[in-house]
């Protein structure tokens, strides 16, 4: 497995099951992506997991990758499952920091 696939991998077992934003999603990589800020490197993480879920072939899991992608407040994901005739789940604050960051 690349290392690309093994971040995806651990940034969907963590948006599944938390709603982050993109500073706290970007602070658990912090030790990759040098120059990066913890903001910018959340970003690029659900950005990459939303294009992943516009490639997925099963629309079951593609909604449902997009729907925590819109939990977490990344509001292209709320706009691809707008389009897609799904009505997005409403975002909810950060686990870790509640919305301050």
């Amino acid at each position: 497995m690349r290392v690309s696939e093994k971040i995806l991998a651990k940034a969907v077992r963590m948006l599944s099951r938390y709603s982050l934003c993109n500073y706290c999603l970007g602070r658990q990589f912090a030790s990759i992506g040098y120059g990066l800020s913890n903001y910018e490197r959340g970003r690029v993480i659900k950005a990459f997991l939303l294009m992943e879920a516009h490639l997925e072939e099963d629309d079951e899991k593609a909604e449902k990758f997009m729907s925590f992608l819109a939990r977490s407040g990344y509001k292209p994901a709320s706009e691809s499952l707008e389009r897609m005739g799904v009505k997005p789940p409403e975002a909810v604050s950060c686990y870790i920091c509640g919305g301050i960051l």
